[in-house]
């Protein structure tokens, strides 16, 4: 449960994500205001076919976008008190482009995977020490 004046205080959903809207949001969220978490599940998820969910290379373009939000080095950052150190910032991004690297390598091959990753580049200047191991090891993958 959520004020509505939280969410108009947050700026609601971001009309630009297609998908990932809601993880916008309540990222925004938590770090304005404390939450909490329910170990007690409170809602029923159901996948169709055609769900968006289901869609991982758009699921994941717009991650990357979500993401980028909270670069700790653009001066557009949604870390407005600069709570994110870079290093902490990079690791995460690594990780989460590892996981999500290895999902699409198993969904769609190596050109899915390569797409990924360029958007990835395109978003954020990840360092050589997290961009290079990335890339290496998802182009040494056999072909699918």
């Amino acid at each position: 449960m959520i004020p509505r004046r939280v969410i108009a205080e947050t700026g609601g959903f971001d009309p630009a994500l297609s998908a990932a809207e809601d993880w916008d949001m309540w990222i925004r969220i938590a770090y304005r205001y404390p939450v909490a978490r329910l170990e007690l599940p409170l809602t029923m998820v159901y996948e169709m076919e055609d769900s968006m969910s289901r869609n991982r290379p758009k699921q994941y373009a717009n991650d990357i976008k979500v993401i980028a939000k909270w670069n700790p080095t653009s001066p557009k950052t949604f870390d407005r008190d600069r709570r994110l150190r870079p290093a902490y910032y990079y690791r995460q991004v690594f990780s989460f482009a590892w996981l999500r690297g290895m999902r699409l390598y198993r969904y769609g091959g190596t050109k899915c995977v390569a797409e990924f990753l360029r958007q990835l580049d395109e978003a954020i200047s990840l360092p050589a020490l997290y961009r290079t191991p990335l890339h290496l090891y998802f182009k040494l993958l056999p072909k699918k």
